[in-house]
């Protein structure tokens, strides 16, 4: 069996009856869908500084800085907090994390648009990320990271999953030895899964890789996974997913007859315009590339996701 991919997990998604009411709130689809895929490392910040359960709720509050302060009481846990959350990232910073599930809306883990409330206890138009989620965001820029309400978005969920195994093929990479011919190998399997996200991505970053300069191996490593999973953080279009999979079928031209071809062009046409899933053009185009022997597709991570999982079946 594949090994798993070592991911973060707010604990309470697991199920761990670590929130605020002494209660889980277990996540099908991370534990059920997901569970064979990864390797959970999981975090409770607010256990983790001493909260037990159950506990007040606890809110981020706006006075000459942000504060994690309770919302009913005078409790103040803006300083533990900030201290566990640069603690910690010593700790993650071990594990080569390959990507972060957080709870949404949680003062300390969740991840976008988490409420900041005035002195007064109105709430502010200005949202921010939760206080330990904000910690992570900055120590590991490049990491794919998502909440469990988003994840119910086909387009969110797809996109999370790939990075997530694109960042662990960087990882593997990265055990082997860091080399120019190692960097020139990710870049090309993931080629047309960059494409689906930016033509000039693939040509800028190939240029960046072949063209050395006087950076040292190592600064040209951390800037181009930087920059590749910044084009790769925003979900494809119809659009660009038809585009790419014109350029895949480009490579059977001397294969297969007219027929063949025209019934694929008409395929790709029905998935551009939403008649179709993602999944029925890609099936097509890997069986081409394994009836064709057609080896520089062999390995494409465009044309790989895990079939268990359904990912291209909503897209």
């Amino acid at each position: 069996m594949q090994e798993k991919i070592k991911i973060g997990l707010s604990a309470c998604l697991s199920g761990d009856e670590v929130r605020y009411n002494g209660q889980g709130c277990r996540d099908k689809l991370v534990m059920d869908q997901l569970h064979d895929f990864f390797d959970y490392v999981k975090v409770c910040p607010e256990m983790a500084i001493g909260l037990g359960t159950p506990r007040p709720t606890i809110r981020l509050v706006q006075h000459d800085k942000l504060r994690l302060q309770e919302t009913k009481g005078d409790g103040d846990y803006t300083e533990k907090m900030e201290a566990f959350a640069k603690q910690d990232m010593e700790r993650l910073k071990k594990l080569d994390l390959c990507g972060f599930i957080f709870k949404k809306g949680s003062p300390s883990c969740g991840a976008y648009r988490v409420k900041i409330y005035s002195e007064e206890g109105h709430p502010l138009m200005e949202k921010t990320a939760g206080m330990y989620a904000l910690q992570v965001k900055k120590n590991f820029p490049w990491l794919p990271i998502e909440e469990d309400g988003r994840l119910n978005d086909a387009p969110l969920f797809e996109n999370f999953i790939f990075r997530t195994f694109a960042l662990n093929d960087w990882q593997q990479m990265l055990r082997k030895g860091l080399s120019h011919g190692g960097l020139h190998n990710f870049h090309r399997r993931h080629k047309y899964a960059l494409m689906a996200h930016s033509h000039e991505a693939v040509t800028e970053l190939g240029n960046y890789i072949a063209h050395k300069g006087d950076l040292s191996i190592e600064v040209m490593a951390e800037s181009y996974l930087s920059r590749f999973m910044d084009y790769m953080s925003t979900p494809p279009k119809r659009l660009q997913h038809a585009n790419v999979l014109y350029h895949l079928l480009g490579y059977f031209k001397k294969d297969i007859d007219a027929f063949d071809k025209e019934d694929t062009v008409k395929m790709i046409e029905q998935y551009r315009k939403g008649y179709i899933p993602l999944v029925v053009p890609i099936t097509r185009i890997s069986h081409y590339t394994q009836k064709y022997e057609q080896e520089y597709l062999m390995d494409q991570s465009y044309l790989e996701r895990p079939d268990k999982l359904g990912l291209l079946n909503k897209l």
